[in-house]
């Protein structure tokens, strides 16, 4: 008796799609890998809503001190020259 392979056995083209899809996002609570589309970290619990962090919460977090490191070396020297002639 021969094997006869079902053609619906193998995955189809919304679920190759979805397997394909870039980078898990990341609870911004825990940092867990979760789905993209997820409403609820399996691991913490917490509530976010389909809308996951696209890195690890701690990448997340340095690079938003960056910008806030930028922005306050940007500010000190847009006023060095109010300060200059102040003195």
């Amino acid at each position: 008796m021969a094997h006869r392979i079902d053609p619906d056995e193998g995955p189809s083209a919304d679920d190759i799609r979805r397997l394909q899809r870039a980078r898990p996002g990341y609870c911004p609570e825990c940092g867990r890998a979760v789905a993209e589309d997820a409403d609820i970290c399996p691991g913490c619990g917490h509530w976010i809503a389909g809308a996951p962090l696209r890195e690890p919460p701690v990448a997340h977090h340095v690079r938003r001190q960056h910008r806030v490191l930028l922005a306050l070396i940007l500010l000190g020297l847009m006023l060095l020259p109010v300060l200059r002639a102040c003195s």
